[in-house]
């Protein structure tokens, strides 16, 4: 009798708060080769920055299910590995007939069968939940890969074909949802039961209910909305270049797609005389630069950002809908804009609090460096709290920043131009700085906002009050 072996499948996890899936950008193994612990893989691009995926177990690699180029969606197989029942790696010859793919309790009676079916992980899920053997559906999806459709069918049959047990208790798999979602729910005629969660963490939220009605009440809605779109129409004369969204391209429009279909967005803009402060940064610039640190503007913006935030907490917050709860952060981490010839990217300055002007200018002039090399990491792309977007470098003056979801607040600056102004009854030249301050609504009234504003504005126009901002 052959050794049982089994298959090690390995997903992608979720490597950012806001995507869903990344971009397969590198393979380091290929198909049959053996790999250990450790090993890194494959590299992914996900929220503007590139991550590796690393091998949990020693084995050797059966099937790459996604090739470089492709998108892979989380809790998606990257890879399935072979191993025995010891975890050590199988021999690739006749690993078909050793790996154990049977559902407990089920005699051997297929000799044949696929030791392998591909499927989405809801519906490999769904399958062990009914108990249905994978192998034994003919998959009537994409490539022959079994759907939700096949695994109702199926699990339909096999209750059909068995004499119901009065009286025995059904074990049933616990269903996790808020109260206002089991409400929700009821309201809708939902069973939760029926439903995938579908944030990674099994807790059934809002837009799982909603998205379950509304696909019962319109189920051809989708296929039917697919059918309508009119592809573009290409120029005979080959004036439209058609170049694939995808990468950090990609990322970038889900990203502010989602944040502006999330948070109702308002905005408001004042604007700040920074003579002093200009004359301020003008005096310290070369003694900044002897050591070897580059003084620009923005130390000073994020200085008296961070005061605003301790000062109304409204705008460090992020909101829990899950739970529907309101997180107030009590660490300020600060993210900053920053265009790269890849695209928008926010590195984060984190405990900015702690650190005075040279120790921020130091650690922003580092992350716009390392962001424009495209050596960022998921770390420091992570945990930010409020975000400033400067526009100011290119020209602009105004604007609507997009909220860095899921933060409550962003921070736009423009460019500080000259403009006549009226100083203590007489006309004179200020240096103004343009403001654009954007809030969720949901958490941010306007006048708190219009408050944190002016705290921010009455700072940059008074660099010694700027400096007492110590800690």
């Amino acid at each position: 009798m052959q050794d049982i072996k089994t298959l090690h499948e390995i997903t992608l996890p979720r490597l950012s708060e806001a995507d869903e899936e990344s971009l397969i950008t590198f393979w380091h193994k290929l198909e049959k080769d053996r790999v250990k612990k450790g090993d890194v893989l494959v590299e992914v691009q996900t929220e503007k920055a590139v991550t590796e995926i690393e091998s949990d177990i020693d084995g050797v690699i059966v099937k790459i299910h996604k090739k470089r180029g492709e998108v892979i969606g989380m809790g998606e197989v990257l890879v399935s590995i072979a191993v025995d029942d010891k975890g050590e790696s199988t021999s690739m010859t006749n690993q078909a007939q050793q790996i154990d793919t049977s559902v407990p309790g089920q005699q051997e009676t297929q000799t044949t069968k696929p030791s392998f079916v591909k499927a989405s992980p809801r519906v490999r899920k769904m399958a062990k939940d009914l108990g249905v053997d994978l192998a034994t559906i003919t998959g009537t999806g994409k490539n022959g890969e079994p759907t939700v459709e096949d695994l109702q069918r199926a699990a339909n049959n096999v209750r059909s074909a068995e004499t119901p047990i009065q009286n025995q208790p059904h074990e049933q798999q616990r269903v996790i949802a808020s109260p206002s979602v089991r409400k929700l729910a009821r309201e809708k005629g939902v069973d939760l039961e029926a439903l995938q969660a579908s944030n990674g963490n099994g807790r059934i939220n809002r837009e799982d209910v909603l998205k379950f009605a509304e696909e019962k009440e319109h189920p051809l809605q989708k296929e039917q909305a697919i059918i309508k779109v009119e592809p573009v129409p290409e120029a005979n004369n080959g004036q439209i270049e058609r170049v694939k969204l995808g990468g950090i391209r990609k990322a970038i429009a889900k990203a502010m797609a989602h944040s502006k279909q999330t948070i109702p967005h308002v905005t408001h803009f004042a604007e700040a005389d920074v003579t002093s402060l200009v004359i301020h940064r003008n005096r310290l610039k070369e003694v900044a630069k002897a050591k070897n640190i580059k003084l620009t503007f923005l130390p000073y913006v994020a200085k008296a950002l961070i005061s605003a935030l301790k000062e109304y907490k409204e705008l460090n917050a992020s909101i829990d809908e899950t739970e529907e709860n309101i997180l107030y952060k009590k660490f300020y981490n600060i993210g900053i804009a920053v265009q790269t010839e890849n695209g928008l990217v926010v590195p984060v300055v984190k405990d900015a609090d702690h650190k005075n002007i040279a120790a921020l200018a130091k650690e922003i002039d580092l992350l716009t460096k390392t962001a424009r090399d495209n050596k960022l990491t998921m770390d420091q792309m992570k945990e930010g709290t409020c975000t400033i977007s400067n526009i100011g470098s290119a020209g602009g003056q105004w604007f609507t920043p997009v909220i860095n979801f899921p933060e409550t607040s962003i921070l736009g600056i423009g460019e500080i131009i000259e403009k006549p102004i009226v100083r203590n009854g007489e006309i004179t030249i200020g240096k103004m700085l343009p403001l654009s301050l954007s809030y969720d609504h949901r958490v941010i009234d306007g006048v708190i906002a219009q408050n944190a504003l002016n705290h921010i504005r009455r700072l940059l126009e008074d660099p010694e009050l700027l400096l007492l901002e110590l800690e």
